[in-house]
């Protein structure tokens, strides 16, 4: 039988996936632990792993607000990344980068997510560069 250590570490990385596998992996073992008799030591061990993963994750809005200052914030056509590189709605990217709840759960981007928008600014970027009008 694995620890509650265990259980944790295997959820980490499983945390925020869209990933429709992930996330029934992710189900099953949640289900896993609160099936478990935790001891009073196991419970504070879970509740300090959920809170660092809260804490991680409003790091990770901040920082990815404090990247994308207003005025850039408005040039980055959003519709268009979420449509062309995530084939997404733009509510979907607007809802991860302000770190929105959805259905009780709170997203931001995962680091796949997170180079993927990358190479999408760095794709417009690009385009806008060889663009020009004679």
């Amino acid at each position: 039988m694995r620890t509650v250590e265990d259980l944790l570490k295997e959820m980490k990385p499983l945390m925020g996936t869209n990933n429709p596998a992930e996330r029934e992996r992710l189900d099953m073992l949640t289900a896993e632990l609160n099936a478990r008799q935790l001891t009073d030591e196991e419970k504070a061990m879970a509740q300090a792993w959920w809170n660092g993963g809260v804490d991680e994750m409003e790091q990770d809005i901040a920082t990815l607000r404090s990247q994308i200052e207003e005025e850039d914030y408005k040039l980055i056509p959003i519709s268009y990344i979420a449509k062309k590189y995530f084939g997404k709605s733009a509510s979907w990217l607007y809802q991860r980068i302000n770190g929105n709840k959805v259905g009780g759960r709170q997203y931001t981007l995962n680091a796949e997510q997170k180079a993927t928008f990358n190479a999408a600014l760095q794709d417009i970027a690009d385009r806008i560069r060889s663009f020009s009008i004679a």
